[in-house]
C-alpha cells in the first residue's frame, strides 16, 4: 500500500528525488487495492512506500495514461470540452483495450497507471466521484493487474484551495515515475510512458523512458507536434502491436 509522510530537511538528503521544497507539495495516489492516500501538505515532503522486497530482476514496466488512452472521453456542455468521465456509469473502455492489456500482462510487463485528474480541483466534480470512477475502471479490468495506480488531483489554477498548486507529481513532472523507479528498482531506460498528450511524452522523456503518443482525436489540441516520441500510434492496441514487434 502506498504510504505518504512529511519530513523536515534533516530527515532526507537533498538529492532524494522525492525531497520537495514547494509552497504546496501534494501527492495523491491509489494503492494497487484502490485505497486513497491522504495528501501531503507541508513545506518539506518526501513520498515513501512500504512494499514487498523487489525482485532481483524486475519486470519491464509501462506507465500508461488513462483518459483518451484506455477509456472514452466525454463532451460536457457546461465546460464546452471533452473530459474524463464524471460518473461510473459514464465510464467506458475503448475497443480492444482489455485484449491489449491482457497481451502486455502475458508478455511480463508491469503496468502502472499515471494520470492527472484535476476535476475536483477545478470544481467540476467531487473527490468521491473521482474515486467512484476509479473503482469502476478497476472493476472492468477483470484479471488484469496494475502494480500501482498513481493519480495527481491538483491543478495550478484550481478553485479548491487544498487541491490548488504546483506538484512534482503532476505531469509533465516525472515524480511518480521516479517514485516507481525507487520502489520497484526499475531501469527507466527500459520502460515506456504511453499517453495522448505532449505532457505524457515530456514526462516520460524527463525520466529517461521511451515514449509513445496516442493520437486520440478529442485531445488533438494537446498535441502541438513540438515533442517527438519514439512511437506514434493510432490507439492503445496499435501501440501494443508496435511494441511487440520491437521486442
Amino acid at each position: 500500500m502506498v504510504q505518504a509522510g512529511t519530513a523536515n530537511p534533516t530527515e532526507f538528503p537533498a538529492h532524494c528525488p522525492y525531497y520537495v521544497k514547494s509552497p504546496n507539495p501534494l501527492l495523491y495516489a491509489f494503492s494497487k487495492h484502490g485505497c486513497p492516500v491522504v495528501p501531503i501538505m507541508s513545506q518539506y515532503a518526501c513520498a515513501k512506500k512500504i512494499h514487498n522486497q523487489a525482485k532481483e530482476k524486475p519486470m519491464p514496466a509501462l506507465f500508461i495514461d488513462r483518459d483518451g488512452v484506455m477509456n472514452l472521453m466525454l463532451y460536457y456542455a457546461d465546460w464546452g470540452e471533452y473530459e474524463s468521465p464524471r460518473t461510473p456509469d459514464e465510464y467506458q473502455l475503448l475497443p480492444r483495450v482489455l485484449d491489449a492489456l491482457t497481451a502486455l500482462q502475458a508478455d511480463g510487463w508491469q503496468l502502472f497507471l499515471i494520470s492527472n485528474q484535476p476535476g475536483h480541483a477545478k470544481g467540476k466534480i467531487t473527490m468521491q466521484a473521482q474515486q467512484d470512477v476509479h473503482a469502476r475502471f478497476v472493476s472492468l479490468l477483470g484479471d488484469i493487474r496494475f502494480t500501482e495506480y498513481y493519480y495527481s488531483y491538483t491543478h495550478p489554477k484550481g478553485v479548491v484551495p487544498e487541491y490548488t498548486g504546483e506538484s512534482p507529481f503532476r505531469k509533465p513532472n516525472p515524480g511518480f515515475l521516479w517514485q516507481a523507479k525507487a520502489d520497484y528498482q526499475l531501469d527507466l531506460s527500459q520502460c515506456w510512458m504511453v499517453g495522448d498528450c505532449d505532457t505524457d511524452v515530456e514526462c516520460g522523456q524527463q525520466a529517461g523512458c521511451r515514449t509513445a503518443l496516442i493520437t486520440y482525436p478529442y485531445t488533438a489540441y494537446k498535441r502541438q507536434g513540438k515533442i517527438v516520441p519514439d512511437l506514434i500510434c493510432a490507439d492503445f492496441p496499435d501501440f501494443v502491436s508496435q511494441l511487440r514487434q520491437i521486442k
